[in-house]
């Protein structure tokens, strides 16, 4: 699933948020969800306010409830992603980075997340 959103106010998002979009449940142990900022808005993460700027991005295998918003229209790209095999899942939201590795392999698999911040010069949009 690849869908952009042009945003007025405030959005809420999460896991459901993709089944929402997709239209079904999502069937894949290897998931992956990304919110990619297209324009600078804010957001709650974790209850506090945080400043996102173009190309942040926002990482998790489950999405939990996060609000966006600003007083301006800003864009958002949600993009959801299946794999066919752990090690693929691994290695795009791993690599060698320990602390990253603790929040994907969380042991209560709990709603947890990645914000990723200064790609702006870094991905190819």
């Amino acid at each position: 699933m690849f869908i952009e959103r042009k945003v007025v106010g405030r959005i809420e998002l999460g896991h459901d948020s993709f089944i929402a979009e997709k239209g079904t449940e999502i069937s894949s142990a290897f998931h992956l969800e990304l919110v990619e900022v297209l324009s600078p808005c804010h957001a709650l993460l974790n209850n506090l306010p945080c400043q996102l700027d173009a190309y942040d991005i926002v990482i998790s295998k489950k999405l939990p409830r996060i609000a966006f918003f600003n007083k301006e229209p800003f864009k958002l790209r949600l993009i959801s992603l299946d794999f066919k095999r752990q090690a693929v899942l691994d290695t795009l939201t791993m690599a060698n980075n320990g602390l990253v590795h603790d929040v994907f392999k969380d042991l209560d698999q709990a709603e947890s997340y990645v914000h990723y911040t200064g790609l702006d010069n870094m991905i190819c949009h």
